[in-house]
């Protein structure tokens, strides 16, 4: 296989109620501390179902985690508007990480 023509992940993270609902968006590892996910001595942060989340001064128990690849990158730009519920700026991506949550 050659590496070249390997495509590279390109990742945000979208949280979400069970029922549908969007609560927020992250696209970068600051984004993603701000929600106080379990952080390791090496500085890695690890996202899983138990986990308790905090948003908005709001407390949310992660149920479900799940990977979705999209067929292309998404490059952020004005076509797309403005994404009401990024945590920062958005940033091209081609899979995104559903993290499915209930209130606490």
């Amino acid at each position: 296989m050659n590496d070249e023509n390997l495509e590279r992940l390109y990742a945000r993270i979208l949280v979400m109620f069970e029922n549908g609902s969007e609560i927020c968006y992250a696209y970068n590892r600051q984004s993603l501390e701000l929600l106080g996910l379990n952080k390791f001595s090496d500085g890695s942060l690890l996202i899983e179902v138990g986990q308790t989340i905090t948003y908005n001064n709001e407390q949310f128990e992660i149920k479900k985690v799940n990977f979705k690849l999209y067929k292309e990158l998404y490059e952020m730009d004005s076509r797309y508007g403005i994404n009401i519920y990024g945590i920062t700026d958005p940033t091209d991506y081609n899979c995104q990480i559903g993290v499915f949550v209930v209130r606490k």
